[in-house]
């Protein structure tokens, strides 16, 4: 159930990109990046998308997707990440001309496999997010991001993510 919210949460974003585009206070943004997800002692490497609006200089919302991209191995034990999607509220505060402190909180969900041999095991988590980053405008419609993210699941988590950002104006 829990999923099927975060993937209807995402999906409104999505699809409502276009129409926020046009609302005058409106800015929709985009970014691809990678991130390390930290649920010691696992380590795992990740790609991660976000779409999202920004409805006032200060309040927006944001949708993101985390993908795998390499796992770890502990006491013989490969992980994996699977997926990880998230919904969010984002407050930010400039910081000069060109840069902003963002923060975030909402909801997330993951998928993690653990195997060894021929024996695999999936485990879903889910639960509450937060997170602080600060992004900083490359050019007239791009920015670098930098994020700590806190995913309060069974077991804790925390992501650093750098990414590149478009905002279509």
């Amino acid at each position: 159930m829990k999923t099927i919210l975060i993937a209807a949460a995402a999906a409104a974003a999505l699809l409502a990109t276009p129409a926020l585009a046009q609302a005058q206070d409106t800015t929709v943004y985009a970014s691809a990046g990678l991130g390390i997800i930290d649920a010691s002692p696992v380590k795992l490497g990740v790609a991660t998308v976000r779409v999202g609006a920004n409805f006032t200089p200060i309040f927006g919302v944001e949708a993101e997707g985390s993908f795998g991209v390499s796992g770890d191995k502990v006491l013989g034990v490969d992980v994996d990440m699977n997926s990880e999607f998230g919904a969010y509220v984002t407050l930010r505060h400039a910081i000069g001309e060109k840069g902003s402190l963002i923060g975030r909180v909402g909801y997330a969900s993951a998928e993690i496999e653990a195997s060894a041999g021929p024996i695999s095991v999936t485990d879903d988590q889910s639960g509450m997010a937060f997170g602080l980053g600060v992004q900083g405008e490359i050019g007239s419609n791009s920015a670098i991001r930098l994020d700590w993210t806190r995913y309060n699941f069974d077991d804790d988590a925390d992501a650093l993510t750098v990414s590149f950002v478009h905002t279509f104006n």
